[in-house]
């Protein structure tokens, strides 16, 4: 015997009989809807109101009325889908969380640090007052600095100040890690701690006697100034924060530099330091997820960590290689080009195309004469022409990359194998570009200090972050060597009188050359 086979006018009595009737359950769907819109977050609002206009506008288009389309068969989804993201500059979010972000020192998302891109005119970002400078008493007798930092713009529960997360940072030996020493030079260009002006006395702060710790203050005017700006030719912005698309345009060009073949996702290095981190509870509070069932589903390598063989041996096999294959170093390529080489970049000067804009420019610029006020349409003319060359030359260097990657593993591979006594057919290996920074370090050994991994207890420490101070807070367009700064304004070599800040902008760079 099988269940009783029950007719519609046999369930709808049923469900009247529990109670259910049409305008109940239409009374219950009301209040849920209402329910619902009324918890939507502001961004989710605005996204929800923008989505409505597009499917507004892709209707009209299509000629269809808007009551007859709310249950669209999967062909129109479908080209809704391709129309929204033709409208959206032709960017498809595959999750709502694409603005997800890590800072390398913890781990936060994006919105926590800088201006989310669903917030987009808020200024809402890491603020001074939700950094705490703490100094803590060693068993030993010293001090070390820890950094407490406040995300107050976390993912869902921006407006709940019961639900801040709060992050420590160490100090660290080695400068290239030590975030915390150079937030200290962020904070001191901005004249942010209150009693410590200069690096010099920062470095002077002690623990008092009788207390095993102390907490540094800000200034009134500096708690609520966003810690990372915006800046431009004119310098670092006053009071803007730095927006989630400035920095993803650093990130990306950092990815490009450094040798990935497609293009660097900030969620990417999230998950990288979700990976690295052992303690599921202290993972799930670090990252702020709601559980450890986001991790798995979301963060964690598809790699297994560990060998199943091995293990059914009983061998207790090491799993370094692993995570080799997990991080995202092994998916890049020191040797790529970060750029067209000399002999390429000759060839692109040398097209026609490139030419007759060189000599579009050149007469602009005689048209000028140096004088782009009085000419503005000139110099807007010209402005567009070196964009377009600039277009074409960031083109060439693509392609060429791109054809870079496509026979590097091919023509290593016949280089490998080739027999030795053919010397005169061997392969040369792909030449590797060497950046300038590398080149800067062997004639001016002072710039190597960071590569060198210097310790931060030393003067070479100090000497950096001095230098990165500099970079914060200067303004003469010139990149002094190591304690080399103007004082008072003037030229800081020897026997030079020169005030810096009355030599054109363009000229100050030559100026210090010459007098070098």
């Amino acid at each position: 015997m099988g269940r009783p086979v029950l007719t519609a006018d046999d369930r709808l009595a049923i469900a009247r009989g529990r109670g259910y009737t049409v305008q109940s359950t239409l009374d219950r769907q009301n209040q849920l809807k209402e329910t619902e819109q009324s918890s939507l977050a502001g961004a989710t609002e605005e996204k929800h109101e923008d989505v409505e206009k597009v499917w507004q506008e892709f209707l009209t288009l299509k000629g269809l009325d808007i009551n007859s389309s709310m249950q669209p068969d999967s062909a129109m989804f479908k080209d809704f889908i391709e129309y929204y993201a033709s409208s959206r500059h032709g960017l498809i979010d595959e999750l709502p969380t694409v603005h997800s972000i890590k800072t390398i020192c913890c781990g936060a998302r994006a919105g926590a640090i800088v201006e989310s891109s669903s917030y987009r005119g808020t200024n809402q970002a890491l603020t001074y007052k939700d950094c705490h400078i703490h100094l803590i008493r060693l068993p030993s007798g010293g001090f070390t600095f820890e950094l407490e930092i406040i995300q107050r713009y976390t993912k869902g529960k921006r407006n709940d100040e019961n639900e801040n997360l709060h992050v420590i940072l160490k100090s660290e030996n080695r400068l290239m890690y030590n975030g915390l020493m150079f937030f200290f030079s962020l904070a001191i260009a901005d004249n942010a701690i209150k009693g410590y002006d200069t690096l010099d006395a920062l470095m002077k702060a002690r623990v008092p006697e009788g207390r095993d710790s102390w907490e540094l203050k800000w200034k009134e005017e500096a708690r609520e100034l966003p810690v990372l700006r915006m800046a431009s030719a004119k310098g670092v912005d006053k009071s803007r924060a730095l927006t989630y698309a400035a920095l993803w345009n650093q990130v990306v060009s950092l990815g490009h530099d450094v040798g990935y073949r497609d293009a660097l996702k900030i969620h990417a290095i999230r998950a990288g330091v979700a990976n690295k981190i052992k303690d599921p509870e202290v993972r799930r509070q670090i990252l702020d997820h709601e559980g450890t069932g986001i991790y798995n589903k979301a963060y964690e390598s598809k790699i297994v960590k560990g060998y199943g063989f091995s293990m059914f041996k009983g061998d207790d096999a090491p799993t370094d290689n692993i995570e080799t294959l997990q991080s995202m170093d092994y998916r890049r390529d020191g040797n790529a080009p970060k750029d067209l080489p000399a002999k390429e970049k000759a060839e692109f000067f040398q097209r026609s195309d490139v030419q007759h804009l060189n000599m579009l420019i050149a007469q602009a610029t005689r048209d000028i004469d140096g004088k782009p006020a009085e000419h503005p349409a000139r110099f807007k003319e010209r402005q567009k022409l070196y964009s377009k060359k600039r277009s074409l030359l960031r083109s060439a260097s693509k392609l060429y990359r791109e054809e870079w990657f496509f026979t590097s593993y091919d023509e290593e591979a016949l280089r490998q194998v080739q027999p030795l006594e053919d010397e005169d057919k061997i392969i040369p290996a792909k030449s590797q570009q060497i950046g300038i920074f590398q080149l800067t370090c062997q004639f001016m050994p002072a710039r190597d200090r960071i590569v060198n991994a210097i310790l931060a207890e030393t003067d070479q420490c100090q000497a950096a972050l001095q230098d990165i101070y500099s970079l914060y807070v200067d303004d003469n367009r010139v990149a002094y060597r190591p304690n080399e700064h103007p004082v008072g304004g003037m030229c800081p070599r020897k026997g030079c009188f020169t005030a810096m800040i009355e030599l054109p902008l363009a000229m100050r760079s030559k100026h210090i050359y010459a007098c070098r």
